[in-house]
């Protein structure tokens, strides 16, 4: 499964929604059995290639792009 467009606005960063909403993905993707999500971000965008890190995805391109297994 590939992610795209997910963000949350300024005034609601900080408080677990990312987290929840790509825990909620990689859920889904599990249902559906997928062996793993990808999600790409813009090459300036360092704030969400850390987010994506910290969530367990490890950079498969440099473009960026970042992918996770699934158990």
């Amino acid at each position: 499964m590939d992610l795209h467009h997910l963000f949350v606005c300024d005034t609601a960063r900080g408080r677990g929604i990312g987290k929840a909403l790509v825990e909620a993905a990689l859920e889904h993707a599990k249902a559906q059995g997928c062996s793993y999500v990808t999600v790409g971000t813009d090459t300036k965008n360092r704030r969400a290639q850390g987010f994506y890190r910290a969530a367990g995805f490890d950079r498969i391109t440099p473009d960026p792009r970042f992918r996770r297994r699934l158990a």
